[in-house]
């Protein structure tokens, strides 16, 4: 079964909420030869949604199905691990409206509670877009939708709906956009990473001595969606202002890095600093010191991509220019006076010598070292670390 042809399914199911379809539906003896419908009555045909949400996950990449009806819902959960599990969930459609979504929040629930043997859990949960309007503006529910996540250390992601997978032509723009490959996509990167979260049985002593390595693993494994997806579809809007999903993570990987190599390793004064640090802007994105020695340190000059693509095959294809890497360091340029501050504050500290890398943090997974002649004068060490090098050094 093609895409085209699920996507104007899901087109229909996105806009009607309904699982009905007229006679008149486009390529309907394919649907009919495909099992995918069952006349119903004159004029309309009923959706089998058993067969057509195989079909839609097989084109999402998952192989292995096992749905089950839960309420509200059609289920499937996929082992990652033998500790790591994604869900899918499926809103039936015309099962709820805008007047019962507390049905579909109670159903969602109780099927997440129901995988009660997993450490880690990420889902994807799919809603009619007519219906997933609706959430959005539903304040109380959102509030208890972000809470449920929130609450469990178990739940490895932020609160997201997205509408049934569909190809979505803009003409105006005179492009398309293929949710069929984004959804794909961002579950192959949140499997690759989930491998890579340690995780296992704990009594309460231990899970308490893990709970930060808990905290930001869920917060990583967030952060491995792809840009689009939290823009558009995250229950609470990741967008304050300026702040868009690549600017929390930012925001996020700037206190991660200060909680991995700076806390406890420096003094008061250069912790507040880098506290203080405002990322982003003509200037390097995140400064980190790395203590490697009493009197020594490597201060990683952190770039950081929330990118679709793997920065490690594009970097020097894209538009990124040497040029700017090499103000961020050179004394005589604006740019890298909050490095030589941070510089200062080291030597009051005791650090005698200090060395700069610089460092390209990925939303994929992806890592790898960069050749680049033009930065050796400036840099010991040019690598690419993605959010599984992140996890590693937790």
């Amino acid at each position: 079964m093609s895409r085209h042809i699920l996507s104007l399914v899901s087109s229909y199911i996105n806009k009607y909420n309904k699982a009905q379809l007229p006679s008149s539906f486009p390529h309907i003896d394919e649907l009919i030869r495909h099992n995918l419908i069952k006349y119903l009555r004159y004029g309309e045909y009923i959706l089998d949604l058993d067969v057509f949400l195989h079909a839609l996950l097989r084109k999402l990449g998952i192989k292995r199905l096992d749905l089950y009806r839960n309420g509200p819902l059609y289920c499937h959960v996929e082992k990652v691990t033998s500790r790591t599990l994604i869900g899918f969930y499926f809103v039936v459609p015309g099962s709820i409206d805008e007047k019962s979504l507390g049905l579909f929040l109670r159903g969602l629930q109780e099927a997440i509670i129901e995988s009660n043997k997993y450490d880690a859990l990420v889902p994807f949960i799919f809603v009619p877009e007519k219906i997933r309007r609706a959430l959005e503006k539903n304040y109380r529910l959102i509030h208890s939708f972000s809470d449920f996540y929130f609450n469990s250390l178990k739940i490895f992601s932020l609160p997201i709906t997205l509408p049934y997978p569909e190809i979505i032509h803009v003409p105006r723009k005179k492009r398309k956009i293929d949710l069929f490959v984004r959804f794909k996509k961002s579950i192959t990167e949140v499997k690759d990473i989930l491998k890579s979260v340690q995780v296992g049985f704990e009594d309460e002593y231990t899970f308490l001595l893990n709970f930060r390595k808990k905290f930001w693993s869920k917060i990583l494994v967030s952060f491995a969606q792809l840009d689009h997806i939290l823009r558009k579809y995250a229950v609470v809007k990741m967008r304050s202002k300026w702040k868009g999903p690549s600017k929390w993570f930012e925001e996020f990987m700037k206190i991660l890095l200060i909680d991995i190599f700076v806390r406890n390793r420096f003094n008061e004064e250069v912790e507040r600093f880098l506290l203080n640090y405002r990322t982003g802007g003509r200037k390097a994105d995140i400064i980190i010191p790395v203590r490697v020695g009493n009197n020594e340190a490597v201060i990683w000059i952190v770039d950081t991509k929330h990118w679709e693509k793997d920065f490690c095959r594009s970097v020097w294809r894209s538009h990124e220019k040497t040029i700017k890497y090499i103000a961020y360091v050179d004394k005589n340029s604006k740019k890298s006076r909050q490095v030589w501050k941070l510089i200062e504050l080291l030597e009051n500290a005791g650090i005698e010598d200090v060395r700069f890398h610089l460092v390209f943090l990925q939303r994929k997974s992806k890592a790898c070292k960069l050749d680049a002649p033009e930065l050796r004068k400036y840099y010991e060490e040019v690598k690419v670390l993605g959010l599984k090098d992140v996890l590693r050094l937790l």
